[in-house]
């Protein structure tokens, strides 16, 4: 058993790894550059989110792709910190092997990402044309949250099975 989880927790420390490169690697990329590719993927969404878009005027248009891609820069906080969130959560449930504390937890693994968010952001006071945002470590601080539950769920219904499946084949 203990070979197992040593096993998945080298998985773990390698998915934590290749998230964090992937965060900070993104928010390498100058403003002009990380604007386009979120502005470029609000225009392919907005015609299928926006109820008749097609019948507006473009100056409409343009502004309802302007707001889009600020909520999807806001939720791509979110939706990159939740793996990791999820990830330390799990890492977390296998050092301790389950035994409670699943709020602890939570709130050490939303602790890491939101000093990853912190630092990923005070990165960004030196790449050209980004800066520190408060609301942004937020945002990465709502998807660790997020990630930490449904890693909890994951653990909890793992080991669940887990057990289940080791009580069955000593019978």
């Amino acid at each position: 058993m203990e070979k197992v989880l040593t096993g998945i927790r080298i998985v773990l420390v390698g998915f934590i790894f290749l998230n964090l490169a992937l965060i900070f690697s993104l928010s390498a990329q100058n403003a002009q550059t990380s604007n386009s590719r979120s502005d470029f993927l609000a225009t392919v969404i907005a015609p299928k989110v926006i109820t008749e878009y097609s019948k507006l005027p473009e100056t409409e248009q343009k502004t309802q792709v302007f707001q889009l891609n600020e909520q999807l820069r806001e939720y791509a906080h979110s939706g990159i910190f939740l793996p990791l969130g999820l990830l330390m959560t799990m890492l977390l449930h296998t050092i301790r092997k389950g035994k409670g504390w699943s709020c602890l937890y939570i709130i050490l693994a939303v602790c890491f990402c939101a000093l990853c968010g912190m630092l990923d952001e005070s990165h960004q006071n030196f790449v050209d044309g980004r800066g520190f945002e408060w609301l942004d470590v937020g945002m990465d601080c709502l998807g660790a949250t997020i990630g930490s539950i449904l890693g909890l769920f994951v653990c909890g219904l793992t080991w669940w099975i887990w057990k289940r499946v080791s009580s069955e084949n000593r019978n």
